[in-house]
Parts: C-alpha cells; sequence; structure tokens
C-alpha cells in the first residue's frame, strides 16, 4: 500500500544519513572510517539475512503485559523471582541466566531477600546472575565498581557483568565474554552461560577465546521463543516448557531502559535478551 511513498521516504533517508557522513567525516576522519567498517559488516548481515535458532534458548520477557498481569510496580518482590525460579527449576532447563540486578537488599525486608536466596540455592548449579561493572571518573582519577548480587542473595551461585560495549555509532555488535577488575578476570555473564551450556553438550566448537567476540546475530526481535513472565509465576506455562532449555530472563520494555539498536533492529532497537549473545553456544 505505501509504494508510492516508499521512493521519497528512502531519499529523505538517504540525505540525512549522507549528510552525517560527510559532517563526521569533516570533523573526525578516524571515526568516519571506523563507522564506514561497522556499516560494511551490518550490510552483510542484511545481504544474509535472519537464521533460524541453532540453539534452545527461551527467553522470559519482563514486559508491559507482565506488568499488567501481576499489577504490580517495578522492582517486583523478591519472593515473586523466588517463585519463577523454583517453577522453571522443576521443569530441568539447562542454564537459567537472570538479567536482573540485585546489588541492593530489598525495599520490603529481610525476608524478601531471604526467599529468594533459598531460590537461588536450590538452582545453584544452573543459575547464572547479573552484576554491572560501572568506571567513573577522568583522565586523572578512575573508580569503578562491579555491583554484584548482594551476598545474602548470591550465596554460591555464579555472576557476570551483564554490561555491553556500544561501538561509535551507538550500535552494539560484541559480546564482553571477560572483563578485568581490581587485577583480576572475571568472566561475564554471556561466558558463564556458555560454559553452562558446554556442560550439557550443546557447544559446537572450543571455547571463545579472548576478552570479546563480534556477536553472530541470527535476526531481529522475536527470533527466540519468547514467553511473557507473569505467564510463568501464575502457572499459566508448565515447568516441562523448559526441559533442556537455557532460559534467559530480562526487561524488554523501554521503560527499563535495556534496549539499544543493532545490525537487525536499527530504528526500534533490541532487548539484552533479544540480542543473541549466547550464540557461541
Amino acid at each position: 500500500r505505501d509504494l508510492h511513498s516508499f521512493p521519497t521516504r528512502r531519499s529523505s533517508d538517504l540525505y540525512s544519513s549522507g549528510l552525517a557522513v560527510v559532517l563526521l567525516a569533516a570533523f573526525d576522519p578516524l571515526s568516519f572510517f571506523e563507522i564506514a567498517e561497522l556499516k560494511a559488516l551490518d550490510a552483510q548481515f542484511t545481504l544474509r539475512g535472519p537464521r533460524e535458532p541453532r540453539s534452545p534458548i527461551v527467553l522470559v520477557t519482563i514486559d508491559e503485559d507482565s506488568f499488567d498481569g501481576l499489577n504490580l510496580a517495578w522492582p517486583w518482590p523478591r519472593r515473586v523471582h523466588a517463585k519463577f525460579l523454583d517453577i522453571v527449576g522443576r521443569g530441568g532447563p539447562v542454564a537459567i541466566g537472570m538479567d536482573i540486578l540485585f546489588t541492593e537488599p530489598s525495599s520490603r525486608g529481610g525476608a524478601d531477600d531471604a526467599a529468594l536466596a533459598a531460590a537461588v540455592d536450590r538452582s545453584r548449579d544452573r543459575i547464572v546472575l547479573a552484576a554491572a561493572l560501572t568506571t567513573v571518573g577522568d583522565a586523572s582519577f578512575v573508580k569503578q565498581a562491579l555491583n554484584p548480587p548482594i551476598p545474602a542473595i548470591r550465596g554460591q551461585a555464579a555472576f557476570g557483568s551483564a554490561d555491553y560495549d556500544s561501538d561509535a555509532d551507538a550500535f552494539v555488535r560484541r559480546a564482553t565474554l571477560k572483563r578485568i577488575f581490581q587485577e583480576r578476570e572475571w568472566a561475564g555473564f554471556d561466558l558463564l552461560i556458555y560454559r553452562l551450556g558446554e556442560r550439557a553438550g550443546l557447544a559446537r566448537g572450543a571455547a571463545p577465546a579472548g576478552h570479546e567476540l563480534l556477536v553472530n546475530f541470527r535476526g531481529g526481535p522475536g527470533t527466540f521463543p519468547m514467553v511473557a513472565y507473569h505467564r510463568v509465576v501464575t502457572g499459566e506455562i508448565p515447568p516441562e516448557a523448559f526441559a533442556g532449555k537455557i532460559v534467559l530472563v530480562g526487561a524488554t520494555t523501554p521503560t527499563l531502559h535495556d534496549i539499544f539498536p543493532t545490525p537487525f533492529a536499527s530504528q526500534s532497537g533490541m532487548s539484552g535478551m533479544n540480542r543473541d549473545r549466547k550464540s557461541v553456544v
């Protein structure tokens, strides 16, 4: 229906993009060539097109439907996350990646933290919790904080940084597998999930080397099966649905600010979970 408007819209887009490239080349030629190379990579994804996922990943989405379904403000009570973990755990998943930060005690009191801690302990051999490495300062002084889950919750469970590094054009194309904090190497969230998949026999090659890799995007949002969080907690989705799966839990609503542009979603962006950062499994 919009065939007639398509050429005009494309011409406008090309003019704007071309103007931006000319200005960038004039003021910062190094960034110009870097971004040109990145856009060439994006073009290769466009030419290849989306691919069917090979990894048994299920995304559990914290979205607007779940806010409505649970009728709770964020952050949700940790006892709700405890119930979620126990339901998923009964299904026998390979891994559960909780891309949710638990860096401070619950505002609902110690009993709320204790409920989640008990559930984390019951799944400790297959759960990965998220940390958020932050860096502040200037050329003369730099301060880093790992921001891990509080000890009262994480217990003996694994945790890793779930942060992404953006490229010069603000797109996310890389997964950081290891980070250095206080002169120690820490495995990232992605690498810890990979190791659980490897243990279960899902790895199709050698463990990735180095501290980062380019993400082999399978496609845009919706490429992997998605289940709304509240449907699990309310019992609509049975535990058996997660048997043998890598279950990744995190925000897909823009309200929680985990949306970034990627080669397959340059305008609308993709959530941290939708980016196929587990493509190494």
